[in-house]
């Protein structure tokens, strides 16, 4: 009966934690999860641009991102990894699409598929995103309206300085030939018909004096007189024959009707003077200069 007592209070004295061991804590796993805690780096940049960080060391084999959704609120790019004994060392690049604080870990998974365990001990870092509108404001301002631009640049301006040589080149080129027209017009000797042209014109016009029209036509009568082989022959002869010659008839005709019916008469200087073209001014002689 004593032994009896004595067993059942050897087993009341027993301490809990043995009754139930699947209860004890690891306390490596435990201690791990603190320091990875206590390794997590949180940064901040403004909602939209970019945040780097470098070297962080995690544990477990390699990681990568995951597939991301569209309308995912961070985007995760890693940049570098290379093996750290046991584990493996990043660079991160982070962008934030929404405002507030993001972890890392919520979008990576590893390469092997195998499990990431809590995201809270793999210390991986956070990123505190700053909203830069408003509270309230979903989207920016509107940009003031202001001119549009002046297109062009050193393109165009090439252009413009190629088309402002190419008109200075033609100038060049159209005023050298005038000038050199003006000085061939001046260097050839003039003709008769230039001569008479002035005395037409004044003598269609009613405009020519009486002497001035007879040493006209005096003059016209001795030169056709002498080109036709007509010295010969009698005054009252010559003139017939000179009025229905092709050259010689149709100045002296018109002279004659200018000469009884004075006035302004339409004529075709270029067609009366056609035949005194190719012919020296001093073909002809005047009796009495022209005023």
């Amino acid at each position: 009966m004593l032994a009896s007592l004595v067993l059942a209070c050897a087993q009341a004295s027993q301490p809990a934690e043995a009754a139930h061991p699947a209860e004890a804590v690891n306390p490596a796993r435990a201690a791990n999860a603190t320091q990875a805690a206590s390794r997590s780096v949180q940064l901040e940049a403004p909602v939209g641009l970019s945040a780097r960080i470098g070297d962080v060391v995690l544990e477990g084999s390699e990681l990568e991102v995951a597939p991301l959704a569209s309308d995912a609120p961070l985007v995760v790019r890693i940049t570098r990894c290379a093996p750290h004994g046991d584990a493996f060392r990043y660079d991160f690049e982070l962008v934030a699409l929404e405002p507030g604080l993001h972890d890392v870990a919520s979008v990576l998974r590893r390469k092997d598929n195998g499990p990431l365990g809590d995201p809270a001990a793999l210390g991986a870092p956070k990123l505190l995103a700053v909203a830069t509108l408003a509270e309230g404001r979903l989207t920016p301002n509107s940009p003031e309206p202001r001119e549009s631009p002046r297109l062009g640049g050193y393109t165009t301006t090439l252009w413009l300085g190629g088309a402002a040589w190419l008109v200075g080149l033609a100038l060049l080129l159209a005023l050298g030939r005038r000038k050199r027209a003006a000085e061939a017009a001046a260097a050839r000797p003039a003709t008769l018909a230039e001569k008479l042209e002035p005395l037409v014109r004044r003598a269609a016009a009613g405009e020519l004096g009486r002497e001035e029209r007879a040493a006209l036509e005096r003059g016209l009568v001795e030169y056709w007189s002498r080109r036709l082989g007509l010295d010969a022959e009698r005054p009252e002869a010559v003139l017939p024959k000179l009025r229905a010659h092709p050259d010689s008839g149709p100045l002296l005709r018109g002279l004659e009707v200018w000469l009884h019916a004075p006035g302004p008469h339409a004529i075709d200087v270029g067609a009366l003077l056609a035949p005194y073209r190719e012919l020296a001014a001093d073909a002809l002689e005047l009796g009495t200069r022209a005023h």
